[in-house]
């Protein structure tokens, strides 16, 4: 979970971008994420139509994609937040999460109400570990794809300008895949399910859709 305030905007990282890349910290992060750990970033909180530098990075480097998410804030009414940059050039690896007056964390133990896209991102954080949880089985570029596919992308909420895949939705997320956007392939252990308290691991019960095609492996059934 990532929230580092940058500044820059697209037309600035088009313009250094040769430079940006050389940051020793742009390289680590893009080191981590080519190793396959999930990158979940803040959009920024400028009221831009493109987020922030760090979230719109796999624009720059495509290779990236498949272990990144934007978040961007919505308020209590589910529309995007007066502060919050929208999707934009991410709205393919990018949703919406909750992120006007959300009770956070302060210093000296204390707790605070807060605004903006650092409040939405530990949202999409948080329901990728308890897909992680749910679907042991699944490798991080799956369960990336359960979080965006399972998005609620109605009315409003299906202009992926603004909200991209649309607004988290953990529940649906339970459920599995809502969409093959490419290729499946669900690999399964005998007993998927072994140490969990819920034994219903292996069953996705979403109206799933896309042009990807399904292709079961392993010893455990789906």
């Amino acid at each position: 979970n990532n929230s580092w305030g940058s500044p820059s905007s697209l037309k600035e990282a088009t313009l250094y971008w040769p430079e940006i890349l050389k940051d020793q910290i742009i390289q680590g992060i893009v080191d981590i994420a080519k190793q396959g750990t999930l990158q979940v970033w803040a959009a920024g909180n400028h009221g831009r139509p493109d987020p922030a530098l760090h979230a719109f990075l796999p624009h720059f480097m495509p290779e990236l994609e498949a272990y990144w998410l934007t978040v961007v804030a919505t308020d209590r009414n589910n529309q995007i937040a007066d502060l919050s940059n929208y999707c934009g050039i991410t709205a393919n690896w990018c949703l919406a999460a909750p992120g006007v007056e959300i009770s956070s964390s302060v210093n000296n133990n204390g707790y605070r109400s807060m605004s903006g896209t650092s409040m939405a991102a530990p949202h999409v954080t948080g329901a990728i570990a308890l897909a992680m949880q749910r679907f042991p089985y699944m490798d991080n570029k799956q369960i990336r794809e359960v979080i965006l596919t399972t998005a609620n992308n109605t009315e409003h909420l299906s202009n992926t300008a603004i909200y991209g895949q649309g607004l988290l939705d953990v529940a649906k997320a339970m459920q599995g895949p809502g969409k093959f956007r490419q290729d499946w392939i669900a690999n399964l252990p005998n007993n998927p399910c072994a140490g969990l308290i819920d034994q219903t691991c292996n069953v996705w019960s979403n109206d799933i859709s896309g042009p990807g095609a399904l292709t079961k492996t392993g010893e455990g059934t789906l």
